[in-house]
């Protein structure tokens, strides 16, 4: 087995383990994205698309990384991750980033599981958060 893996200890995958979960605050610190942006809400509504755009990518490469035991891959994965996720002010996410980083530095073994809850969230929060405008393709 893989020291990291895009699943939770218990064998359940990152959307059955959000469905237990509920996001209690936002998971988005708007003070800073708002000095951020210089307060320009049409840039801040853009940049959280764009972010929540992104996050199934990040998804995507951290399972790619867990299931070929990459671990420049998941390094490369986390890092960016966790500056992406300090740029909006996703602070927890951030966090997590930081932390699944850190395993990989110690080659430790690291459930996912908490870093999923908080991609999960934020994309639901972004998808229901009225500040966002949703653009059309």
């Amino acid at each position: 087995m893989s020291i990291f893996t895009f699943m939770a200890a218990d064998g359940r995958n990152s959307q059955q383990r959000q469905n237990d979960r509920v996001c209690v605050a936002s998971p988005i610190n708007y003070e800073h994205l708002h000095r951020y942006t210089l307060g320009d809400q049409r840039i801040e509504h853009e940049i959280l698309q764009l972010f929540a755009e992104q996050l199934p990518q990040y998804i995507g490469q951290l399972q790619r990384a867990g299931e070929l035991n990459d671990i420049n891959a998941w390094l490369e994965v986390t890092h960016a991750l966790k500056g992406a996720a300090q740029a909006v002010g996703a602070t927890v996410l951030a966090q997590r980033a930081a932390e699944a980083e850190q395993a990989a530095d110690r080659c430790s073994r690291f459930d996912t599981s908490k870093l999923a809850a908080a991609i999960a969230c934020i994309i639901a929060h972004i998808a229901q958060e009225p500040r966002v405008i949703q653009t059309t393709k």
